[in-house]
Order: structure tokens, then C-alpha cells, then sequence
């Protein structure tokens, strides 16, 4: 599963090149891709590849969510929101040392973490990935959804209510 801009700076050419030379289609295994995009048409006709360029959130929150590996493949990027989706969706991830939230988010437990721009170590994550056998994938959605929990409103508002109570001294605040 791939969510995010089809361009260049989001690795999706690698992911493409990746996905072909992993065999996984040969396996019965299928890349979903949704965004649009300079590089869309990169997509178009690969085997294995269904590319959606519009799509309702609801139906991408859904397909996340049944997915068992989410990719981000960036070549440069922060905070790809949607990694952090896929990490609260309980997915296996596969990211780039290029993606600033990487060590937040993946760890040997739920992922896997290769060079960016390189679709040989890309291919062998997905194939590494999608050969984690059943019984294992609990412990990896958990460490995935554990991962993903420290992030968001709720963290958000426990880290602002802590820097609170250090600036203003308890009891000084009228209420």
C-alpha cells in the first residue's frame, strides 16, 4: 500500500521498479497505489499494480486499514502524515532513512527501514515483509499501533498540559 503524491521526492518510481523485481506478483500479492501526480503514469499497466488516482478518504481509510505492508518510499520527507496512518492502521511499514519520522515509528518489531532511491533493498524489504509469517503479525500490529499512539491530539495535549504546569506554578492559574 502506497499513499502520497505520485512525483519524484516520494520515491514511487523506486517503489514501482521495487515491486516488479521483488516477484511478490508471482506470489499472488498486489501494490495498491492512491495519488496523482506527475509520475501516475508510471503505474499504468504494471502487473500487480492497481493505481487509483481520486479516491473518498473513507475508501483510503479503509483499504489502509486492510492492508498488511504500508510503503513510503520518500526520498526527502519529514513527516509523511500518512505513514503515521499506516503505523495507526497496524501495518507492517517500509520506509527510507530519508523520512524524518522513521526512528518514531519503525523498529525491528513492525518494519523495515533501506536506503533511499535504492529499489534492490526496497524489493528485499517487501519480500522480507510479506514472508513475516501470520502468527507473528500481532506482535507487529501492536508495536505498530503502540509506535503510531505516541503521536497525535492526545499526545498533543498531554505534551502541552506538561509544558503548562512548568511555565505557570500550581495554584497561580484562576480557573
Amino acid at each position: 500500500m502506497f499513499v502520497g503524491q505520485m512525483i519524484r521526492r516520494k520515491g514511487v518510481d523506486v517503489l514501482i521498479k521495487a515491486f516488479a523485481r521483488s516477484g511478490l506478483v508471482s506470489a499472488g500479492w498486489q501494490l495498491q497505489m492512491f495519488g496523482s501526480g506527475p509520475l501516475s503514469p508510471l503505474a499504468a499497466g504494471q502487473p500487480g499494480i492497481k493505481h487509483s488516482e481520486f479516491s473518498p478518504p473513507d475508501l483510503i481509510a479503509r483499504a489502509v486499514g486492510e492492508a498488511r505492508i504500508f510503503v513510503m518510499p520518500s526520498r526527502d520527507d519529514n513527516w509523511p502524515l500518512a505513514l503515521h496512518e499506516g503505523a495507526a492502521s497496524g501495518c507492517l511499514l517500509l520506509t527510507t532513512t530519508a523520512v524524518g519520522s522513521c526512528s518514531d515509528l519503525v523498529g525491528p518489531a513492525n518494519g523495515v527501514v533501506v536506503p533511499p532511491g535504492d529499489a534492490q533493498a526496497l524489493a528485499n524489504g517487501l519480500r522480507g515483509l510479506a514472508q513475516i509469517p501470520h502468527s507473528q503479525l500481532g506482535a507487529a500490529e501492536a508495536e505498530s499501533l503502540a509506535k503510531a499512539g505516541g503521536f497525535g491530539p492526545a499526545a498533543f495535549a498531554a505534551s502541552f498540559e506538561r509544558i503548562c504546569d512548568r511555565l505557570i506554578p500550581f495554584g497561580d492559574c484562576q480557573t
